[in-house]
């Protein structure tokens, strides 16, 4: 699980810095990564909702609600 959140947060600062730096020459590249993230959070509730047991299902809530706050944060960022 702890690999799981970590691999997460990398993968967004990373994909989010980029889209920042890019977004200057690139109008496109913000709804990408907007679609990236939001893309990113389906799979996670798909494979949530598959048969899992209780503590599965807990872990996958944990990301569901880190990945949640992950795209509004993105959102509140390109919005100013």
């Amino acid at each position: 699980m702890q690999v799981s959140l970590l691999c997460m947060q990398l993968l967004w600062t990373r994909d989010v810095s980029e889209a920042l730096r890019r977004s200057e020459t690139d109008r496109k590249v913000l709804s990408k990564t907007r679609e990236n993230i939001s893309n990113l959070l389906n799979s996670i509730i798909a494979r949530m909702t598959l048969n899992a047991s209780a503590v599965e299902q807990i872990k996958f809530e944990s990301l569901v609600l880190l990945q949640i706050y992950y795209k509004d944060t993105f959102n509140d960022l390109v919005s100013r």
